[in-house]
């Protein structure tokens, strides 16, 4: 009885776990791209205050 308790307790854990992984790995992805339009857009302002 225990066992399965611990069986279906894995399973579910470990779908929590992916479902987690996958979300944040979204996030990372979406905030290093505007991280990247940001400092594209600074070294465009500073190219064009030195020239």
């Amino acid at each position: 009885m225990f066992c399965k308790i611990s069986e279906k307790f894995k399973k579910a854990f470990f779908a929590i776990k992916l479902k987690f992984s996958i979300k944040t790995t979204k996030f990372y992805k979406i905030s290093s791209n505007k991280l990247m339009k940001k400092t594209k857009k600074i070294a465009e302002i500073k190219k064009r205050f030195i020239s």
